[in-house]
């Protein structure tokens, strides 16, 4: 079993890299309609659509103008999440995405960050890098 971990991650919008990344996080899920008739003791369910979205919280950096700067809100973006870098044999997600949500945080003991919230757009394509 491979075991990968995160401190090469990397969060493109296409072949722009987007600079200081912290952290992301991906969210799948799928909705379901019950199909219990009477007369059933279990409820039963189908699967319907399937939806995603993402996080991204980064060291804030104002002169990332192809990165953390294009993520603008309202924009679409084609987003591209490797979780453990971008290396032959590692995870690759990728798919459009409209950001929903761009919050600058300053604390005054911390690094300023932004966080960044994406709604997929469409579907999210997992696969392995070549």
């Amino acid at each position: 079993m491979a075991t990968f971990t995160g401190q090469s991650g990397t969060v493109r919008d296409g072949s722009d890299t987007v600079g200081e990344v912290k952290e992301f996080e991906i969210n799948q899920t799928g909705d379901v309609v019950e199909t219990t008739a009477m007369g059933d003791t279990w409820k039963t369910f189908t699967a319907t659509q399937r939806s995603w979205a993402a996080s991204v919280t980064c060291h804030y950096d104002p002169g990332d103008t192809n990165g953390q700067v294009v993520f603008a809100v309202g924009s679409t973006i084609a987003f591209e999440g490797y979780p453990s870098g971008n290396t032959s044999g590692h995870g690759d997600l990728s798919g459009a995405a409209i950001v929903t949500s761009r919050v600058i945080r300053s604390v005054m003991t911390d690094v300023v960050e932004i966080s960044l919230e994406l709604q997929g757009n469409s579907t999210l394509t997992e696969t392995t890098v070549a």
